[in-house]
């Protein structure tokens, strides 16, 4: 029955919308989800993702990015220019293998 709170039977979002408006996990991280109330959603920080799309980086979501200044160059989420601490940067005078430097 449309307007008792709960999308089921043959209520849908155009048929429902009081019924149906958010619906977790369709895919859609929609008004009134967060990653807390709707992972499957609205992935974010702590999904064990570094998702950059999302404005995820190694200073504001440590714990799916790493952490800059660990002195270990994440080659998945760390570059020269985001953590030049830990990855070096080209031109400092050392070729570093390890972070990806050669001498092509």
């Amino acid at each position: 029955v449309c307007g008792d709170g709960f999308c089921n039977g043959n209520e849908t979002r155009t048929s429902c919308p009081a019924d149906c408006s958010n619906i977790c996990g369709n895919g859609a991280c929609e008004a009134g989800e967060t990653p807390s109330n709707c992972g499957g959603d609205c992935p974010g920080c702590g999904d064990k993702i570094c998702d950059a799309a999302r404005g995820e980086s190694v200073f504001n979501c440590q714990e799916d990015c790493g952490t800059c200044g660990d002195h270990h160059c994440d080659f998945n989420t760390e570059d020269s220019r985001l953590c030049p601490e830990d990855c070096g940067y080209c031109g400092n005078g050392v070729c570093e293998a390890e972070k990806g430097e050669n001498q092509v």
